[in-house]
């Protein structure tokens, strides 16, 4: 059911089948940490943040250093003291996620309006280099959202070259565009998402690394085609 949960979550984009399917596999096994965790990150993707706390909670609860990512959600909901806290935390229970972690304090660093916070955790995050995506991507990203948008189109070029020689999530190309201003650039990128289906897209919804564009008619079609507005 948990499998089942995560098919229709990230592969359908039915929201509705797989909460039911999350809800039957906590009933089977109340105690699995995991699914907690996961059922959190559903339910902070759709915005119900009370309800994806608690089940975070409850994922910590059973194993302090299960992937239960109080910071993404506090990020999500723009909490960011909060945000800076819960993730630092989680750096020292998971040391195999600091390219990830270091990326997503660099995130919210740059939501605070700390450019250079923001650029030493996005440094730090490519020096890991132990998290999934690509740390030359997340670099690029967050030195934009910080200000340093020459340094970001520097980087730009190789990015898009790597990107035709191996999978890139365009989700996150698209996310770089949104930083660096070019907002015509990001929706053909948001568009090949959707084209082919990116599970990256379900980040659309609610996080702050889409408010330069959440207002453009072009996003809200784009919502409502992957099912977040009915």
């Amino acid at each position: 059911h948990h499998s089942y949960a995560s098919i229709k979550w990230w592969g359908d984009w039915d929201f509705a089948g797989a909460e039911i399917e999350f809800k039957r596999s906590l009933e089977l096994n109340s105690s699995d940490e995991t699914t907690h965790a996961d059922y959190a990150d559903f339910l902070g993707q759709l915005g119900r943040f009370p309800e994806a706390m608690a089940a975070a909670d409850r994922a910590a609860a059973l194993n302090p250093r299960a992937i239960a990512d109080h910071g993404s959600l506090l990020f999500l909901q723009r909490r960011y003291d909060e945000a800076v806290t819960a993730i630092r935390r989680n750096l020292s229970l998971q040391p195999h996620l600091q390219s990830l972690l270091h990326y997503r304090l660099a995130l919210v660093y740059a939501m605070q309006g700390k450019p250079q916070d923001a650029i030493r955790e996005a440094r730090l995050a490519g020096v890991a280099k132990t998290g999934d995506g690509d740390s030359n991507l997340s670099l690029a990203t967050a030195l934009a959202l910080a200000g340093e948008k020459g340094e970001a189109r520097a980087m730009l070029d190789g990015i898009l070259q790597s990107a035709k020689d191996r999978y890139v999530s365009p989700v996150n190309i698209a996310q770089l565009f949104v930083a660096l201003g070019d907002t015509d650039r990001a929706f053909e990128w948001l568009q090949l998402a959707y084209d082919t289906r990116s599970d990256h897209l379900l980040s659309l919804n609610v996080s702050p690394t889409w408010d330069g564009v959440r207002a453009d008619p072009r996003f809200q079609a784009l919502l409502t085609k992957v099912g977040f507005v009915k």
